[in-house]
């Protein structure tokens, strides 16, 4: 999608935050097309300058190399388009805020980048302007999550039609090849009462004022291997009860039942395959579905997505395996120090999802161990 066409902004929804507005940002706040557009590409992994040479055998990664996606632009538009909040949102956005965040905020957006668009390396600076002309809207401010941290940023104001500057340092900016910015943002009135209804112009713009450096080789995160094992640990769930990180004060935080990926999942990475083996049950009873939630290096509100059915349970119930394809932009920056993976298993009855359970109410408490196994790709005969 080209920055400037219209935005996704409707959250996925298992966090604390992302699954109390995802109901009100379905339909009630929506991002309509812009009037003008920008020259950014619409395939930045395009415009890559990678001009070493390599050995026969080898690729660019396996020797120091360069990612210049600026084209000799000094200035890139991301993100250039009006959100409009109605009444019946606005309402909802005062209840949630003030539930999760301790702020009552009457309106707002998640605002994630278009695909396509990403912070490159370079970026030195980062412009932020809203601007609107309803005086049903009192202020605006914003928090934000960039690609180098889980954790969520304090409030910026943005006062109507001027322009605010974030610093960006080189952590901060999002890998080579990507093609989803990490860079998340919550939009949200200010002002006392602070309201926003009505329609908001958001345009965010990159500076570049560092010079692209070369990068070293990526380290050989496969070590000679087809497969690496990426996760292997036991869990426990408890019963009864919702699963931990829908109250989360939050909307950012790590739910404590998650099982945190123990190594990077490398660039190359193909499938994925994890196998849960319940261990024992508090109760002695049958369970009827096992979830299996993942969060990936992709995830930009740092959400733990369903896996859908497995491809395996054993006779007896207790094993369960699921497998799936990964794409390049979930894989973890090859230089990162820990994983951004997680998984997390929710044990329910299929089709009970009875708020304010997500996936269904947990059916017993139980302890299981999991495996995570990456794989590469089989090469082409």
């Amino acid at each position: 999608m080209r920055p400037g066409s219209k935005a996704k902004i409707h959250p996925r929804g298992a966090l604390a935050l992302a699954v109390a507005l995802a109901a009100m940002l379905a339909g009630c706040t929506t991002a309509t097309e812009p009037a003008t557009t920008n020259d950014a590409s619409d395939e930045p992994a395009a415009a890559a300058s990678m001009e070493n040479e390599t050995a026969p055998g080898t690729s660019v990664a396996d020797a120091p190399h360069l990612h210049d996606y600026w084209s000799g632009r000094e200035r890139v538009t991301l993100i250039d388009t009006d959100f409009t909040v109605e009444p019946p949102s606005a309402l909802l956005w005062g209840a949630q805020t003030t539930r999760f965040l301790g702020e009552t905020a009457f309106g707002g957006a998640f605002v994630t980048l278009p695909e396509g668009a990403i912070v490159y390396e370079g970026t030195g600076r980062m412009e932020i302007t809203v601007t609107w002309s309803e005086p049903s809207i009192t202020g605006m401010r914003f928090l934000h999550r960039h690609a180098g941290s889980g954790e969520i940023q304090p409030w910026t104001e943005t006062p109507n039609g001027k322009t605010v500057a974030l610093e960006v340092t080189p952590e901060m900016t999002d890998m080579p090849h990507a093609q989803t910015s990490r860079w998340v943002f919550l939009m949200a009135a200010s002002g006392t009462p602070a309201v926003a209804i009505g329609t908001f112009h958001v345009l965010i713009e990159i500076v570049k004022t560092r010079d692209v450096t070369e990068w070293p080789a990526h380290p050989d995160l496969w070590g000679g291997q087809p497969q690496v094992l990426i996760a292997e640990a036991e869990g426990h769930t408890e019963g009864r009860v919702a699963p931990t990180g829908i109250a989360s004060t939050d909307p950012w935080a790590v739910p404590a039942d998650a099982i945190p990926a123990q190594r990077l999942v490398p660039m190359g990475a193909a499938t994925l395959r994890v196998t849960v083996t319940v261990l024992d049950l508090e109760e002695a009873i049958q369970i009827e579905r096992l979830h299996l939630l993942a969060r990936t290096a992709l995830d930009v509100e740092f959400d733990f997505d369903d896996q859908g059915d497995p491809v395996e349970v054993s006779d007896d119930g207790l094993t369960w395996t699921w497998q799936r394809t990964i794409e390049m932009d979930e894989t973890d920056n090859p230089y990162a120090e820990a994983s951004a993976w997680a998984f997390r298993v929710v044990a329910g009855s299929a089709g009970e999802e009875l708020p304010p359970c997500d996936y269904g109410c947990y059916e017993a408490d139980l302890r299981y161990h999991l495996t995570a196994v990456v794989e590469k790709a089989a090469p082409e005969a």
